[in-house]
């Protein structure tokens, strides 16, 4: 295959966000990592054999199916393995990986010669069972659309472009239930329409529609809503911000049926003597 990416396969990338890229190198470039992660999954197994937890130690399952095999046998309880092949792996076999002349190329086709990477380099397995460390990641966005609404804590943007208002409002009515919504216009209204058109989908999936300002925040008043729709929250009718409603959560429910005026808590005797606001019988008063 020839060095770097064709200016095709570059247009593609511009325009997908992704470029599927077949017998990029020789799989047998991968043998020096292979052979780190199952010297990880060989002491794993030999640990869990001496413990009585695993019968078969699968020396003789193919790389690509031994941890599947033994997370078989052990229904799942071999969390100390799982966490053992994933994350952060400073190893000469992943850096001979990430240096590999072929990915350099292509790179270098996207962002010139001069390339800097993280010195952290992770790996995750990907059980057929989707066991995984994570539910989702960069490369399932083509394969799975929707695992794209599922909430991700870090910063992670996720940028779609629309010819036209229908096809934003296409896209905002695809939503599941979010905390916020913001929506940028023209000062000047020029935009209204499209405006309306937008809202309008957007308005029932949001528990907070902002206009021309970046979320979150939040306010500690009484017309603050940091709630919404399911998934978002449990109930849309709850605030994590704001008050009254979000007091609720924080507090407990006690009622005094019939107890004797001196057994009370102040706030609720006769004649307040605390002064605070309360609710009798329907009306607010200090009395």
């Amino acid at each position: 295959m020839p060095a770097g990416l064709t200016e095709h396969q570059i247009n593609q990338y511009l325009e997908d966000g992704f470029l599927p890229i077949e017998g990029l190198f020789d799989p047998a470039s991968l043998d020096p990592l292979i052979a780190e992660l199952n010297e990880v999954v060989d002491a794993w197994a030999e640990r869990y054999h001496g413990e009585g937890r695993l019968a078969d130690r699968f020396t003789e399952a193919p790389f690509e199916h031994r941890l599947y095999r033994i997370h078989q046998a052990m229904d799942g309880r071999c969390k100390e393995l799982h966490e053992a092949v994933l994350g952060k792996r400073k190893t000469a076999g992943m850096f001979h990986v990430m240096t590999l002349p072929e990915i350099l190329d292509v790179v270098e086709s996207l962002i010139g010669p001069e390339i800097l990477v993280h010195p952290q380099f992770n790996s995750r397995a990907k059980l057929p069972d989707k066991t995984s460390v994570v539910d989702w990641h960069q490369d399932i966005g083509f394969l799975d659309p929707d695992v794209m609404q599922t909430e991700a804590f870090g910063t992670v943007s996720l940028l779609v472009l629309a010819d036209d208002q229908d096809q934003m409002a296409v896209i905002a009515g695809s939503m599941e239930g979010n905390l916020t919504g913001c929506i940028y216009s023209h000062g000047d209204g020029e935009d209204d329409g499209a405006y309306d058109t937008v809202a309008a989908e957007l308005r029932p999936r949001v528990g907070r529609l902002l206009n021309d300002k970046m979320p979150t925040g939040v306010a500690v008043v009484s017309a603050m809503n940091h709630g919404g729709p399911f998934p978002a929250t449990g109930h849309p009718g709850f605030t994590a911000v704001g008050i009254p409603a979000s007091l609720s959560r924080f507090a407990a429910l006690h009622c005094y049926d019939e107890v004797r005026p001196h057994r009370l808590p102040p706030e609720l005797r006769d004649g307040n003597p605390t002064g605070m606001w309360r609710l009798v019988d329907g009306e607010w008063t200090r009395e």
